[in-house]
């Protein structure tokens, strides 16, 4: 994200679904792992959390990309 103020999304470019984008969610695993490293310091958290990547298609009817960032802060 080039300035940090931007939904991570890609419209498709379907002509006959203009308001169509992928939406891009990610979250890591928030260091629950049986083989982390915290502070220099190896540690066992009980169980492995995978990083989870998703796309989702969303309809956005009549949404303007630039207004939805403006109204939404983000």
């Amino acid at each position: 994200m080039p300035n940090g103020n931007r939904l991570p999304s890609h419209r498709l470019g379907d002509p006959e679904s203009p308001d169509d984008y992928f939406l891009f969610t990610a979250a890591d695993n928030d260091f629950i792992t049986t083989h982390g490293i915290s502070i220099g310091q190896p540690y066992d958290a009980g169980l492995d959390n995978d990083n989870q990547f998703m796309v989702f298609r969303v309809t956005l009817p009549g949404a303007v990309l630039g207004d939805l960032v403006r109204n939404c802060r983000i």
